[in-house]
């Protein structure tokens, strides 16, 4: 059973919610999986607009934070839309490609890899505090809590597409660069 999206005619409180996520841009299938609970979805973009935003870490940074969380996760959705995002805030196509492997790569700065350490073991609950040190060093408090939260947004954002059949996303187009350094999408045998 496919999800269903949300539409303006469904009720008036949906037809205000997606009204008021239209003014920000393009409506997502998340979103509108989401506005069928108009407050899940205004909780969910207040967030989604403050992680995005109103934080204060680097734009590169924070996109390669949300590619690494996605590449952990599967997330294809995500993958395509932010590895856009990515190269137009800076992120170089090396770096993309480099990421699954980025512990063992030059292209990535302290603060880059700090925060891909933290990403890991978030997502697989292995090295924590050695991740948390390194964060430490090059993070103050309120930059660590925004990391935090970025890595646990996109998580929950890849949570939800699942269960709401968003695999394909909002775009038949393929994404400009594979998920994994063998040119796709599909996490190679260990």
């Amino acid at each position: 059973m496919r999800f269903h999206l949300a539409e303006p005619d469904d009720s008036p409180e949906v037809k205000a919610v997606l009204a008021e996520l239209a003014e920000a841009g393009p409506v997502s299938d998340l979103q509108r999986a989401l506005a069928n609970s108009p407050g899940a979805a205004r909780a969910y973009v207040a967030m989604s607009r403050y992680i995005r935003l109103g934080g204060g870490l680097e734009n590169e940074l924070r996109e390669l934070v949300i590619l690494r969380v996605q590449q952990h996760l599967l997330g294809e959705y995500e993958w395509r839309r932010h590895v856009v995002s990515a190269l137009r805030v800076g992120v170089t196509e090396d770096q993309v490609r480099a990421l699954q492997h980025w512990s063992s790569s030059q292209l990535f700065s302290p603060r880059q890899q700090a925060s891909l350490a933290l990403t890991d073991a978030s997502v697989t609950r292995h090295g924590l505090a050695a991740a948390m040190a390194a964060v430490g060093r090059d993070f103050d408090w309120a930059e660590t809590v925004e990391l935090c939260m970025l890595i646990g947004f996109y998580s929950l954002g890849a949570a939800l597409i699942l269960p709401f059949d968003l695999i394909d996303g909002d775009s038949a187009e393929p994404a400009p660069l594979a998920m994994f350094a063998d040119g796709s999408n599909e996490r190679p045998a260990v």
